[in-house]
């Protein structure tokens, strides 16, 4: 079996392309939402194991003293067979409530959150260039 290095995603709202380099530490992900591009590497993506998967988290936009919006995407732990597999997921946009004084000067709650359906396709590709 092997494991996927790149995952292409689609919903409703959002194109994500998600891609882990050869070189450790080196990812890429490209957010593509209502016509505007955005581009990601390395410390940019957050990523965290979970026991439903792997959690890829990016800063979507982030305006002081209000709020800060992120995209989390989860990627379930695929084991390829064939040179592709399909899959289906989750995002959830999260926006991060705060104010000058910080989130505990924030009325509810401090975190609201969007969900997307994504359906995706994971593969190996064996070298890739990226272009920002």
């Amino acid at each position: 079996m092997t494991t996927p290095n790149e995952y292409k995603l689609k919903g409703e709202n959002y194109s994500i392309g998600y891609m882990i380099g050869p070189i450790p530490n080196k990812k890429f992900l490209k957010c593509s939402h209502h016509n505007m591009v955005q581009n990601f590497e390395g410390p940019e993506i957050h990523e965290e194991k979970a026991e439903i998967g792997t959690l890829i988290t990016v800063t979507l936009e982030q305006v002081p003293d209000l709020s800060r919006t992120t995209l989390t995407v989860l990627i379930p732990t695929i084991n390829l067979d064939k040179p592709e597999a399909a899959f289906k997921t989750t995002a959830i946009i999260t926006t991060h409530h705060t104010s000058i004084g910080g989130p505990n000067m924030v009325t509810g709650a401090v975190q609201t959150y969007k969900l997307e359906e994504l359906e995706g396709i994971a593969t190996v590709i064996r070298s890739f260039v990226t272009t920002a």
